[in-house]
């Protein structure tokens, strides 16, 4: 039968080309799942980096508020003093126009 150890060899060698592809898919699929953690760290690196500017950001934005509420308090003062000043003039006026002090 030398038929029949001809067929033996054929399905050997099928065997042995289906274990290479077997190996190759499997070195892929660890490649690909290897690429995939190194996503994932990218992704989490990204994200990390994000939550920072976005932390920086609402810090300036803090800082942003306060510095306008000092400017608006600052604007307030200098309003009430320049209304106190004009009292002080019209009452200066009022007592006799420009007698001096």
């Amino acid at each position: 039968g030398s038929g029949q150890q001809g067929a033996g060899m054929g399905q050997s060698a099928a065997v042995e080309a289906a274990e290479r592809a077997q190996a190759e898919v499997q070195r892929h699929q660890l490649q690909l799942s290897m690429e995939q953690e190194a996503l994932k760290q990218q992704q989490l690196a990204l994200q990390a980096e994000q939550e920072r500017l976005s932390q920086a950001a609402r810090e300036r934005a803090n800082e942003d508020a306060r510095l306008r509420m000092l400017e608006s308090a600052r604007a307030d003062q200098m309003d009430a003093q320049r209304q106190h000043e004009l009292h002080e003039i019209y009452h200066r006026q009022q007592s006799g126009g420009g007698d001096a002090h």
